[in-house]
């Protein structure tokens, strides 16, 4: 392997998931301005959003069934491309609530396979020493493309067509970069062309059934609980955040955007301090020390009288917001090369699929208790997201053996270091 092609792998991919989490990011700021000018309900603001998280949760196990039986960069280029595309129409065609939702959902079939996809291409692409750091490296892309996102609302809204535009044709930069400088994984090449060809018992092909074989099961099923509850807070912080503090806060869309890039330059620095940490304690003490401090650090939040300290109280709270970069690194290494994003891709995205309720559910909340209580209950999720992993096997990841005879790493490694 080039030594050129993991730095290809850490910048083509920050700048991949960068435009990943702005596309993510511009519904919910653009949502005062886009129910206003539709006249839609808040439930059906929520189930807009709703459907682009269904599209995100379907889509992310699909594609890592998809990169693990065809290749790593055909899936990344094909995710870039789904999205760009179905958010620029979103931006284009006549605001019909019908086609808007379908638009999101076909938008989410494209966002939700890259988190997975770069996990692996970190894992598959540096060594073990250094890939803790450099998968929270790439992964803090998506605090930036928030605060890119915010932004951009700033200065374009009210014109939402225009924001969705704009960040739509965004996605051709990095999947030009893929396909110009980043080359498939040397491991997932050497890994298939040890599969045995045409096997009656399909062996040539990773079936997602394997994850759920001993001794991957409890590693499946608790990664799937403690990403379930930890995205059903965050996405419904992330949704409901701007509205709370348009609505109850009294500020206006423009400067609530300003108060976003606060928040998300803290999570941002909390990649770079969580990376550091992660290599030092373990992946999974790290993880939950970030869902214990976000569960304490949001309820703090909702009870700051000081618009102003709110504004700056937003960058604390983002510095323990790290779960999904910590969750790419830890997931990596608790499922062998074979189904690597096979299973880090169906734990964090049936956790998206799961959580893409969570507009809905948490629309009906603030309904009864206002937004404030809403993020409240997202607050205790974390809590139980970071409890949940006490059940998570301790130690270093499996065998590379445990699903079968062609589940070795075939490149050479360095010594691997215990997720915890």
């Amino acid at each position: 392997m080039k030594n050129s092609m993991k730095w290809h792998v850490l910048f083509g991919g920050f700048v991949a998931y960068m435009v990943d989490a702005a596309e993510i990011s511009i519904l919910a700021i653009a949502l005062p301005n886009l129910t206003a000018d539709l006249g839609i309900t808040v439930g059906q603001a929520g189930l807009l959003a709703t459907a682009g998280w269904i599209g995100i949760g379907t889509s992310g196990i699909a594609m890592g069934w998809f990169a693990d039986n065809f290749g790593r960069r055909h899936a990344l280029i094909g995710s870039l491309l789904i999205f760009g595309v179905a958010t620029t129409a979103f931006g284009f065609l006549p605001a019909s609530y019908p086609l808007l939702l379908i638009l999101r959902l076909v938008a989410g079939i494209g966002l939700g396979g890259v988190w997975a996809i770069l996990s692996a291409y970190v894992a598959e692409t540096w060594p073990a020493r250094h890939r803790g750091r450099v998968t929270l490296y790439v992964l803090s892309a998506y605090p930036v493309g928030a605060a890119l996102a915010a932004f951009a609302g700033g200065i374009l809204l009210p014109d939402w067509r225009l924001l969705f535009i704009t960040f739509g044709l965004g996605a051709l930069i990095p999947a030009v970069y893929a396909f110009l400088f980043i080359p498939e994984s040397p491991q997932w090449e050497a890994e298939r062309a040890a599969r045995v060809p045409g096997d009656p018992a399909g062996a040539d092909r990773v079936s997602a059934l394997e994850i759920f074989r001993h001794p991957l099961l409890r590693q499946t099923v608790v990664g799937t609980v403690a990403a379930t509850l930890a995205l059903f807070a965050y996405i419904g912080l992330l949704t409901w955040l701007p509205t709370y503090l348009v609505n109850e806060r009294g500020l206006t869309a423009a400067t609530a955007a300003q108060y976003l890039i606060v928040f998300n330059a803290g999570i941002f620095l909390s990649y770079f301090i969580f990376g550091w940490v992660a290599d030092k304690i373990g992946k999974r003490i790290a993880l939950m020390v970030s869902l214990s401090l976000t569960a304490v650090l949001l309820c703090l939040y909702t009870f700051i009288p000081d618009v102003d300290l709110l504004r700056w109280y937003g960058g604390v709270l983002g510095l323990s917001i790290v779960f999904a970069g910590l969750m790419g690194s830890y997931f990596s290494e608790i499922f062998p090369l074979r189904v690597r994003t096979t299973g880090a891709g169906f734990c964090f995205n049936v956790g998206r699929l799961l959580a893409s309720l969570s507009p809905l559910v948490l629309a009906g909340a603030a309904a009864a208790v206002g937004y404030a209580g809403a993020l409240l209950i997202a607050a205790a999720l974390f809590a139980l997201a970071a409890a949940s992993l006490t059940f998570m096997p301790r130690g270093s990841s499996v065998p590379q053996k445990a699903t079968g005879d062609a589940t070795r790493e075939f490149a050479p490694r360095a010594p691997r270091e215990s997720p915890r």
